[in-house]
């Protein structure tokens, strides 16, 4: 069994001054030199690494690391998918509003009678405005931006209107 022991003599001048351990010829007070191999490549990579945000550092790149993403055309796509899920929402939260404020917000309403003709595409306008709200909720976390933001509050409002109709029509302990 070899064991290995540290080194007891001097490196060479030559292969010292090769790896740039000591300074290049006119300089005398050991400290490496602009012309050193060792303070041009390592500390120019080092200076690299740390000035990267941290999670790009650690492989996972978000919208701040490194100007945004690798591929720019997914940012494209990011934001044209929060877009069109803060118009989608803004259609449902009109028609949420539009069933909540119309036939659920006062009881002794007049529409009763016009209520009760149209159920099923009520029922319908409801069903649509609450799912479609929760899924393009999901949808808009994708966005980027101030697509991603707007589609939440979008659709956040559209699900809430819609959560309204329910308690109205059905009470706090649901339909029966």
């Amino acid at each position: 069994m070899a064991l290995a022991l540290p080194p007891f003599e001097a490196p060479s001048l030559l292969r010292a001054r090769a790896a740039g351990f000591l300074p290049a010829s006119g300089s005398s007070n050991g400290v490496p030199s602009m012309c050193s191999p060792i303070a041009c490549s390592t500390t120019r990579r080092a200076f690299a690494k740390k000035s990267r945000p941290l999670f790009a550092r650690l492989g996972i790149y978000t919208d701040y690391a490194m100007n945004g993403m690798r591929n720019p055309g997914i940012s494209i796509w990011r934001r044209r998918i929060g877009a069109i899920s803060t118009v989608l929402g803004f259609l449902l939260f009109a028609a949420a509003c539009f069933v909540y404020l119309r036939y659920a917000s006062n009881p002794s309403s007049l529409h009763v009678e016009e209520s009760l003709r149209h159920v099923r595409a009520l029922g319908l306008i409801w069903s649509v405005s609450f799912y479609g709200s929760l899924l393009l909720f999901v949808v808009s976390l994708s966005g980027l931006g101030w697509s991603r933001w707007s589609g939440l509050l979008v659709n956040g409002g559209a699900f809430l209107c819609a959560l309204m109709t329910l308690g109205a029509m059905c009470g706090p302990f649901g339909c029966s």
